[in-house]
């Protein structure tokens, strides 16, 4: 297979690869279990996990060198046309419920605050929070999907919007970091990058 053909379903495979394409997250951590979509068809696609929590279903996470990657894909691809849009459609919608639910959730950390304390409907509370011996002006979110990657003094390094979102977990809600890779993380990235106008 000549490379940029292999490039290409490599790229193919890896969409298909995302929450609710490939064979399950390990889901786990705070919130309240957000129901199914309703599926009166039984489309297997269309089962997705249920939220975080004690209620949560659990599935294995199968990374892009998973074996079962090809499966998917023609499960997926077997699925007529309006069955492969809605499971589209119900995935996304899936995760951006569980990401709301965790930027409202003050169980990320164990100062009782949570993400949208400071970025209420994606904006800013205003005012200045300490960060060491300065003060800074607490950002809006909106827009910042386009803003990462992006080189940050605090880090050192270029980080991700996902990195950029755990160090404010750590600093201001005195909790533990998303495990990069994980639904949680991919979930609360994926909602807070859906902020693109003014609130």
């Amino acid at each position: 297979m000549p490379r940029l053909a292999r490039t290409l379903f490599t790229a193919v495979l890896t969409l298909f690869a995302l929450p609710g394409f490939a064979a399950g997250f390990i889901v786990s951590g705070p919130g309240t279990p957000t129901p199914r979509p309703a599926n009166p068809t039984n489309n297997p696609w269309l089962n997705y996990p249920t939220h975080y929590g004690s209620g949560a279903d659990v599935h294995n996470f199968s990374d892009a060198a998973s074996p079962d990657m090809l499966a998917n894909m023609n499960r997926f691809m077997k699925l007529s046309e309006t069955e492969r849009m809605a499971a589209m459609r119900q995935g996304e919608q899936a995760a951006l419920a569980r990401g709301q639910a965790l930027f409202n959730d003050s169980r990320l950390g164990t100062s009782g605050l949570n993400c949208a304390a400071c970025h209420p409907n994606g904006g800013t509370a205003g005012g200045k929070v300490g960060m060491g011996d300065h003060e800074i002006a607490i950002p809006s979110l909106v827009g910042v999907a386009q803003r990462y990657p992006h080189f940050k003094p605090l880090n050192g390094r270029v980080i991700t919007q996902t990195d950029m979102q755990n160090n404010c977990t750590v600093l201001f809600l005195k909790g533990k970091p998303l495990a990069s890779g994980t639904q949680e993380a991919a979930d609360l990235t994926y909602y807070v990058g859906q902020f693109r106008s003014r609130p």
